[in-house]
């Protein structure tokens, strides 16, 4: 019999700044500046090395995986790119937006992708994109669905929608983390 444990480790990438769901978009840049890439990605790294570090400080070796909305749906494209799948063993992430698609080939995990085919900010070309450059990649997208659907539903349809995202996030990360 063997016992199977998990994980959960969510850092405050915005360090107590996130974007309010109802600022004017005219302050998105502004706000955007004031969280670089660099530091995002070096947050990420720091919290999942600590994480993989306590796991295997307690006899067991694992990779773990990563979920991003957003921004942070964008950021995960740079993490897995530069991680080389040293420490994350898959990655589901929302909308991605402000992200090189052009690193999805160095990405060497499964991904999960969803979105919505009324987004703004990550279009369903880009969605496109991303799936013709890597080998791994599994793309869910909604019809009639814009930029953050699923965690702000403003109908009973989207919040249908937005419940099946996440419970095909949930069945991914279980496929790629657990039943392995």
């Amino acid at each position: 019999m063997s016992l199977l444990c998990g994980s959960v480790l969510v850092p405050d990438l915005f360090r107590g700044r996130p974007w309010i769901k109802d600022s004017p978009m005219n302050m998105y840049e502004d706000w955007a500046a004031t969280h670089p890439l660099e530091r995002i990605v070096k947050d990420i790294d720091t919290a999942a090395n600590w994480l993989v570090e306590e796991i295997a400080a307690a006899g067991v070796n694992m990779k773990v995986g990563l979920v991003g909305f957003s921004l942070g749906g964008g950021v995960i494209f740079e993490v897995l790119a530069r991680d080389d799948g040293r420490r994350f063993m898959t990655a589901a992430c929302f909308y991605p937006m402000n992200f090189n698609s052009t690193i999805a080939t160095k990405i060497h995990v499964p991904l999960l992708v969803v979105c919505g085919d009324n987004d703004d900010k990550c279009s369903p070309d880009m969605v496109e994109s991303i799936s013709t450059q890597m080998r791994n990649v599994k793309t869910l997208l909604y019809s009639g669905r814009g930029h953050g659907f699923a965690h702000r539903p403003k109908s009973l349809e989207e919040d249908g929608d937005a419940e099946n995202a996440f419970l095909a996030m949930k069945s991914w990360l279980h496929e790629k983390l657990v039943a392995v």
